[in-house]
């Protein structure tokens, strides 16, 4: 049964219940840079750069599908989210584009055919952006500063009890590193504590730093609220004040004070469906796994190793010939 304790962050209450896949929700984040094409039309070429207007028309018919009688009035709050990131930089090659994310409505772990499933939700999304770029000439592109950000949770208002939160946790420190691999080189900055990085390592931070893997699951045991586990796994030990946002790590734990999910901001943006779909399952095989594994395990892990058959088990273990290619990086 659900437990009956809350969770209270940011001024919002979080109901903290056992973590079922059936209930899991699902938040996507997609940055991309928008470039124009070169449309002789200046009306159509401005069209393409208003993340604003991109977003009415790429995205209100889906969200009229979605949720029928709503629209984008002033008095409506739309499904999907779309504006202007500044953590995008389209460099010299895309200096003409500008830099936009778009977040999905919460959406649930069903079957593709239902309307309120990712499944359902994600390749249509992609089909509307692909769709409206095409029409306006323009061309929607990544780089390394792009992400796909996916956001695991248990439904609105609720969030994770401390023992699966814990066990997510044992699981991200033990593959970290395994995750790692899955990822194009330039989602994997090299130096932990440079103020630029955003997607700093868990494991690699300093209140790790001199101790064994199994005194690192030792030390999770040991928090007694979720607050705790939070600072320890988004650790600004070691950073001069103010100057680190902890939400920047590649597991993002500092969401479950505004959302009540853990974030995984490590993937590279794309606008391929399979690999976004696959991205995803990965991560909720991962959350689910991690949750059904005895902690006795996990020690066992921490002090003898595995091998390749638990990376299989954890839905991490793929290994992608070209990397960098799959995730259609640069």
């Amino acid at each position: 049964m659900p437990s009956s304790k809350f969770y209270e962050a940011g001024g919002r209450k979080f109901e903290s219940v056992e973590f079922v896949a059936a209930d899991v929700t699902i938040g996507v984040e997609l940055e991309m840079i928008l470039v124009p094409g070169e449309r002789e039309d200046a009306t159509l070429k401005n069209k393409a750069t208003d993340e604003t207007l991109f977003a009415r028309d790429a995205l209100e018919f889906l969200a009229t599908e979605l949720y029928s009688g709503n629209s984008f009035g002033a008095d409506c709050v739309p499904p999907f989210a779309v504006k202007g990131d500044s953590t995008i930089i389209p460099g010299a090659e895309l200096g003409g584009g500008k830099g936009i994310e778009v977040t999905t409505p919460i959406m649930k772990n069903t079957s593709a055919d239902s309307k309120e499933s990712w499944r359902y939700i994600v390749p249509k999304m992609y089909e509307a952006l692909r769709s409206n770029a095409t029409r306006v000439g323009g061309s929607i592109e990544f780089n390394s500063t792009t992400a796909l950000q996916v956001h695991i949770g248990l439904g609105d208002n609720k969030t994770y009890n401390l023992p699966d939160l814990k066990r997510i946790c044992k699981a991200i420190l033990l593959f970290e590193k395994q995750i790692d691999t899955l990822h194009p080189t330039c989602r994997n900055p090299v130096d932990q504590f440079d103020l630029k990085n955003m997607l700093k390592s868990c494991g690699g931070n300093r209140h790790f730093a001199r101790l064994r893997v199994v005194e690192w699951l030792d030390w999770v045991d040991r928090i007694a609220d979720i607050r705790e586990l939070i600072r320890l796994m988004n650790s600004s030990e070691g950073m001069a004040p103010g100057t680190y946002a902890q939400r920047y790590a590649k597991h993002n734990l500092f969401s479950l004070n505004k959302f009540g999910t853990i974030e995984f901001r490590q993937a590279h943006g794309t606008i391929d469906t399979e690999v976004t779909v696959n991205w995803i399952q990965t991560v909720i095989t991962f959350v689910t796994e991690a949750v059904a594994t005895v902690d006795a395990e996990f020690n066992k892990w921490a002090e003898g190793g595995f091998d390749a058959s638990v990376y299989e088990r954890f839905g991490v273990g793929w290994t992608p010939e070209d990397v960098e290619r799959y995730w259609g990086c640069r």
